[in-house]
């Protein structure tokens, strides 16, 4: 498997298990994760976690900054996610550039092709 998408997959477990983290605290009086920490790990590569976590937890879902903020950062890493696979600019673990493509695929989506 690809090291960005592993590294990916990490930051978003992280970062759904922050909010996680932050609800349980929030229930037992503790003291919290600053709110910068979760928009940040929103931020750099954990949107998806972030917004899953938002949803399971029902925690932050009320805050305009984080209803704005994490569905316009997974927007942007989706896009830059899309770009990069286009351009053939993610790099395989021998260093060349991958031979990726996308095709329009029937109801609107794409096909990643290799």
């Amino acid at each position: 498997m690809n090291d960005i998408l592993l590294l990916l997959i990490a930051v978003n477990l992280v970062s759904f298990g922050l909010y996680g983290l932050d609800k349980l605290k929030a229930r037992k009086g503790l003291w919290r994760i600053r709110e910068s920490t979760l928009l940040l790990a929103a931020a750099f590569g954990g949107s998806l976690g972030a917004l899953l976590g938002m949803k399971v937890f029902r925690h932050k879902t009320k805050h305009w900054k984080f209803k704005v903020l994490v569905p316009v950062f997974l927007i942007l890493h989706i896009a830059l996610g899309v770009y990069l696979v286009k351009s053939g600019l993610l790099p395989e673990k021998d260093g060349k550039t991958c031979k990726i493509g996308l095709d329009k695929a029937g109801g609107g989506g794409y096909n990643i092709h290799a």
